[in-house]
């Protein structure tokens, strides 16, 4: 397991509900919450081993009706990441498809894709040597967006955890590829939120310090 710095998360459930009711108020968007749901009880009573950041946002997101508002920015920031409920979060698979026009649900099975190194991005857009193939693979997707001829998902990574136990978070685009990588899943919601407000084409890195509203402190330091 490979051990990181503090990730510099902060937040609770309370604080992600704040955040992203916020956030869809930016886009016009009313988010309700439902007043009886307990954030709490739903955290410590958690199905799977799971860092704080995402258990919290989990929490927060069944609280305000399990809508879909995180925006798939590599293709377009009209179309929505399919949140998996935490009994229906699994490893990674990916493959290499045979012949240019085959549909994606006809895909045959040949030699697992791997990612080059010098396409697995570090933290602070500096590169390390831990090896993509084993970082992917072992990788929880706990969302995903599916459309012919492509795959976008988010994925957790229990083997490499941060001093505060935050595990890395990853925003993989199967067509790049390229892989984006954050301390905690909370920061990679950061940096979805970041340029879905900020409308970019290019969904540059943005970090915690481009947020131009600061409403990213409310979860991390």
């Amino acid at each position: 397991m490979k051990k990181l710095g503090h990730s510099g998360y902060k937040g609770t459930p309370a604080a992600w509900v704040e955040f992203l009711i916020a956030w869809q108020n930016k886009k016009g968007i009313q988010l309700e919450y439902k007043k009886n749901f307990e954030l709490d009880a739903y955290v410590r009573n958690f199905p799977i081993d799971a860092p704080a950041s995402y258990k919290h946002f989990m929490a927060a997101w069944r609280a305000l009706g399990e809508k879909k508002f995180m925006p798939v920015v590599s293709v377009d920031n009209s179309e929505f990441f399919n949140l998996r409920n935490p009994d229906a979060v699994e490893c990674l698979a990916l493959c290499h498809s045979i012949g240019k026009f085959v549909l994606e649900e006809n895909w045959e099975l040949t030699i697992p894709l791997t990612l080059a190194a010098g396409d697995y991005r570090n933290y602070s857009i500096e590169q390390d040597n831990l090896p993509s193939d084993k970082a992917h693979f072992c990788s929880w997707v706990v969302a995903n967006y599916r459309f012919i001829g492509g795959h976008v998902f988010i994925l957790i990574n229990p083997l490499v955890r941060s001093a505060d136990g935050e595990w890395e978070a990853c925003y993989f685009d199967a067509n790049s590829p390229c892989s984006v990588r954050f301390l905690s899943f909370a920061e990679l919601v950061v940096y979805l939120y970041i340029n879905d407000i900020m409308n970019k084409d290019d969904f540059s890195w943005q970090g915690r310090d481009e947020d131009p509203t600061g409403l990213s402190k409310l979860l991390l330091d």
